[in-house]
This record gives structure tokens, C-alpha cells and sequence, in this order.
């Protein structure tokens, strides 16, 4: 076994000179270097090989004849020691990779140099109304209107709102942590029947380029996507406020039908149902009526 390292012996000097002579060696390669080093020194320290030894016996040229000849560290003291020689040069090891903790960050932060800004930058609806057309459930228009994309931006600017949490309870999954953003409604939303009809316009084409994001069926957006164009064209839109109030009143409440019936009763909500549309439109003229509005 060799003996361990004495910081008193010469061997220690020089397995420590590799050290200085290098300090630019990451540990790898300090440790490849030292244990070449090393390795020198224990064939230096075991001398001669024993045949060369014996052989020389055997021939009368040593100085005892037959007799075994001791090791050569053996009865020597500290300064019999041959002189040292020459450090090797120090092994040709790969430099070791700068670590760069934010390697993965920097990278993901690029952008197109060849693309330019946008002519128009489409505003965001909040994300309670982005995760829930993702689970395919009934959103209000509002949260599609100027006024909602407005609010949304407010509160998404509101660092608090973006950090905290609520538990919610989810089917199957049980009880889980999500931010406020994401389950919270607006304390300003209003129902599709108390937008202006600019409003519902201006929100439906909103709300069909984020159905598309959120996945939805393409039968299913080209459907709803025929029931806007249906109701846009209406002959009521001849009768002015009266006609819009009538058609945003029947959006309203079909559209949250929809939502609410099985997935075997859900209708084809492109098409217009005249007589209810009718219906609705005696509703509301009678609720005039009632309060002394004149038609």
C-alpha cells in the first residue's frame, strides 16, 4: 500500500507544483494531472524491476554476489534521495464548459429580426374567459367588447392579481390551486341583452377568433359563426333599437341554452328560430307597456 501523502516529504512538493504551476485546472483536470503525477512517482519509488535485479546477481557484477539486493529506497535516509526530475508537461484535457445558469433563459429570449411590428395589436380577453372557452362553457360577450379587454388589461397590470392563489374544486381532480385571474369573474360583466348592438358586433368577431384558439370543433364554430351572420342580417335590424333589442334578447337567451343543454339535445344554433324570436319580441313589448314606455 503506498504511504499516504506527508506535506514534510519531497514527493508532496512536487505533486503540489502541479497545482501552481496550473491554476488555471478546473478540478478535473487538476485531478487527472496529480494523479498522473502520482502514478511517476510510485514507478520512481519501486526502482529496478526484480529480474534486472536478479540477473545482475547471477553475472557477479553485484556487490554481493547471489544475495538479493535490498530495495534502493531501503537504508536510505531523506538525503539520498535522487534528485527530482522535470514536472511532465501537464495532460492536453478538453476545457470544461463554462456553466451558465441562465444558458436556457437567454435562449428562449430572441425575437425574428426579420419580422416587423404588427399594424394592429389585438388586445386579450381576461383569463377567466380564455379558460373557460377552453372547457368549452358559456362566456358573456362583454369580456369580448372594448370595455372587457380594457379591464382585463387593468387587472392583468395588477401585480397581486397575477400572484395569488385560490383552491377550487375541479371534477375528478379534487382540490387544486389556481391564480384569482383564471376563476374569478368580472364584477363588470354584463349579459349579452344589456350590450349595445355595436357592442355585440363588435365582441361576436372577437369571440369566434378565440373559440378557434381555444380548440373548439370546427362544426361547432362555423355554426356559431352562422348564427351571428343570421342575426346580423335579420329583417328586424329594419326596426331599429326596437329590432336590436329583440335580436340581442334572443342571443342572450339561446346562447346560454346552448351551453346548458346535453351534449345529445344541443341544437343547431345557426338556425333562427322565428317563433321564438316572435315570442320574445311580444316579451318585451309588453314590458313596455307595462311600465308606460311608448313603442
Amino acid at each position: 500500500m503506498d504511504a499516504p501523502l506527508d506535506p514534510a516529504q519531497p514527493d508532496f512538493n512536487r505533486l503540489l507544483q502541479v497545482l501552481l504551476q496550473n491554476p488555471d485546472f478546473n478540478p478535473a483536470q487538476a485531478a487527472a494531472a496529480l494523479q498522473q503525477e502520482w502514478e511517476r512517482q510510485r514507478i520512481e519509488r519501486a526502482g529496478p524491476q526484480p529480474e534486472q535485479q536478479d540477473q545482475g546477481g547471477e553475472n557477479g557484477h553485484g556487490p554481493q554476489g547471489n544475495q538479493r539486493q535490498p530495495p534502493p529506497d531501503q537504508g536510505q535516509g531523506p538525503d539520498q534521495q535522487p534528485p527530482p526530475d522535470p514536472l511532465p508537461a501537464p495532460p492536453c484535457l478538453p476545457p470544461a464548459p463554462e456553466e451558465r445558469p441562465a444558458a436556457k433563459e437567454a435562449e428562449a429570449l430572441t425575437f425574428n429580426p426579420d419580422k416587423t411590428v404588427a399594424s394592429a395589436i389585438q388586445r386579450c380577453p381576461s383569463e377567466y374567459a380564455i379558460k373557460r372557452l377552453e372547457t368549452f362553457k358559456y362566456v358573456p360577450l362583454w369580456y369580448f367588447t372594448l370595455e372587457g379587454l380594457a379591464e382585463a388589461a387593468r387587472v392583468l397590470r395588477q401585480d397581486d392579481a397575477k400572484e395569488s392563489l385560490a383552491l377550487t374544486q375541479e371534477t375528478g381532480t379534487g382540490l387544486s390551486l389556481c391564480p384569482t385571474l383564471s376563476i374569478s369573474a368580472s364584477k363588470f360583466a354584463k349579459y349579452d341583452h344589456n350590450l349595445t348592438f355595436s357592442e355585440f358586433l363588435f365582441a361576436k368577431n372577437n369571440f369566434l377568433t378565440h373559440i378557434e384558439r381555444a380548440k373548439w370543433p370546427g362544426l361547432v364554430v362555423d355554426s356559431f359563426n352562422w348564427f351571428f351572420y343570421n342575426l346580423e342580417t335579420h329583417v328586424l335590424q329594419q326596426e331599429e333599437s326596437r329590432g336590436e333589442r329583440v335580436l340581442l334578447h334572443y342571443a342572450s337567451h339561446v346562447r346560454t341554452n346552448w351551453h346548458d343543454a346535453s351534449p345529445t339535445e344541443r341544437f343547431n344554433i345557426a338556425a333562427i328560430n322565428e317563433n321564438l324570436m316572435s315570442s320574445i319580441a311580444r316579451e318585451l313589448d309588453s314590458r313596455d307597456v307595462g311600465r308606460g314606455v311608448a313603442r
